[in-house]
């Protein structure tokens, strides 16, 4: 595409294609200004390695040799555990680490928290993050896992005993925090 101005003139011209204009582009066309402000954050992730947190010993990231196996890893985000997310949850709920529970893809809960009210990190097999609260843990890890983008996932959850307000604001807390220490989220939109 032609650029003048440092602006696309939307016109073709013979050439390689240094830069995308991908995200000018859709706005220009009408595309929600929030869809693409959540596709250039995840774009980002393709281009930077993410930052070590400052705190390396509350959330190490994995070394090359350490690394998790992931059938299809993210390019940047590999490095980005699962217990580093359950550090993360434990310093938020106040919960100790031996209380969070560890499922395997298509695992199931223990019986006595498919009723209580979880917050839960699900971290799929690309390196991303999605966390969520549920009444149902459940039924809504079978939903998660029947997705394309979240099948194999793993999941590590705590029981929130005081109810489905106190697992929002956790939520909520929990997302903010993990947003902010670099993680790869899928979703940030229950943070408010």
């Amino acid at each position: 595409m032609e650029i003048k101005n440092n602006q696309p003139t939307y016109r073709v011209i013979e050439g390689a294609c240094l830069d995308s204009w991908a995200f000018e582009t859709a706005l220009e066309l009408g595309l929600d200004p929030k869809l693409i402000d959540r596709a250039r954050t995840i774009a980002k992730g393709y281009q930077v390695k993410p930052e070590q947190p400052k705190n390396k010993k509350m959330y190490p990231l994995l070394s090359n040799k350490k690394a998790e196996k992931l059938s299809e890893p993210h390019a940047n985000y590999g490095s980005y555990s699962l217990n580093s997310a359950k550090e993360v949850l434990s310093e938020v709920s106040g919960i100790d680490l031996k209380d969070i529970r560890t499922l395997k893809s298509s695992s199931r809960p223990f019986l006595k928290d498919e009723k209580a009210s979880v917050v839960y990190v699900l971290r799929t097999k690309q390196g991303f993050f999605y966390v969520g609260e549920s009444d149902g843990i459940a039924a809504r890890l079978q939903d998660h896992w029947q997705e394309k983008g979240k099948k194999g996932s793993e999941v590590i959850y705590v029981c929130v005993g005081k109810g489905k307000s106190v697992a929002r604001r956790l939520e909520s807390k929990l997302i903010t925090r993990l947003q902010a220490l670099g993680f790869p989220m899928l979703s940030v939109e229950d943070r408010r």
